[in-house]
């Protein structure tokens, strides 16, 4: 089970971007910068973050428009 989820600034969940079982290996999402109710973020820092069984990463990025 592994969840990628977007936040804003704030701490308010944007979107999410994978969440379910994933085989094994290397695994590629793209996000297309939309919310999860489909309206585009705006420019500014976001934070994502990656939660499984035994890991829990949070990185920062950053969307340019």
């Amino acid at each position: 089970m592994a969840t990628l989820s977007v936040y804003n600034m704030a701490g308010q969940k944007v979107a999410t971007l994978s969440d379910g079982l994933h085989q094994a290996g290397t695994f590629k999402v793209s996000w297309n910068g939309l919310d999860d109710l489909g309206c585009p973020v705006n420019s500014g820092l976001y934070i994502y973050r990656l939660e499984t069984e035994n890991l829990s990463r949070t990185k920062k990025m950053i969307i340019v428009r």
